[in-house]
């Protein structure tokens, strides 16, 4: 499977082996204030998990509570990216993939989460030799 590193306080995975690797992500976002957008992505370094990140797929959405009675109010994005996976493994050429949750200037983010149920989730499916 996927290894994760803690990387400055943040996930990284590496990938086993090498091959064409579906990476797939659900985000759900939850807002209490006022209307902002919320993005999410898929970011890939093919220079370890220490090398320079690149946003490979971007989820975006925008969240008014509008009328909420709670003022909570939740949105959802899905990510999926294709990628040729060609050094695998712990080294400083293998291919590494983060996450990213950010938001509109002056938004807070929340992505949800829970003991009983999967809000945000990740799934990386090898498909093939390269």
């Amino acid at each position: 499977g996927m290894t994760l590193h803690d990387v400055g306080s943040i996930g990284v995975f590496t990938f086993p082996v090498t091959g064409i690797w579906r990476v797939e992500a659900g985000f759900s976002h939850i807002l209490n204030g006022i209307a902002r957008y919320h993005f999410s992505g898929i970011l890939l370094s093919t220079g370890g998990k220490s090398g320079s990140f690149n946003m490979k797929g971007n989820g975006r959405a925008f969240i008014n509570n509008s009328g909420a009675s709670s003022g909570v109010v939740y949105t959802s994005a899905y990510i999926t990216c294709i990628f040729d996976v060609t050094t695998a493994g712990d080294t400083g050429s293998s291919y590494a993939i983060k996450f990213d949750v950010s938001g509109e200037s002056g938004s807070t983010q929340t992505v949800g989460g829970g003991s009983n149920q999967i809000f945000t989730w990740f799934l990386f499916t090898r498909l093939g030799d390269t």
